[in-house]
C-alpha cells in the first residue's frame, strides 16, 4: 500500500482485531493511510 503510485487509490478491507493498544505500539496508523471507520465517524457505542 505504501509503495503504490500516488494518482492510485488502494483500499484494503477486512477486521483485522488489533486493539488501540496494540496499534500504539507499532506507532499508530502509518503516514498515508486512513482508517475509514474513524474517517467516515465511528459509532460511539463500538469506540
Amino acid at each position: 500500500m505504501l509503495d503504490a503510485p500516488s494518482n492510485r487509490i488502494i483500499l484494503f478491507g477486512g477486521d483485522l482485531n488489533i486493539r488501540e493498544k496494540e496499534l500504539q505500539k507499532i506507532g499508530g496508523i502509518p503516514s498515508g493511510i486512513a482508517d475509514l471507520w474513524i474517517e467516515t465517524g465511528k459509532r460511539r457505542e463500538c469506540a
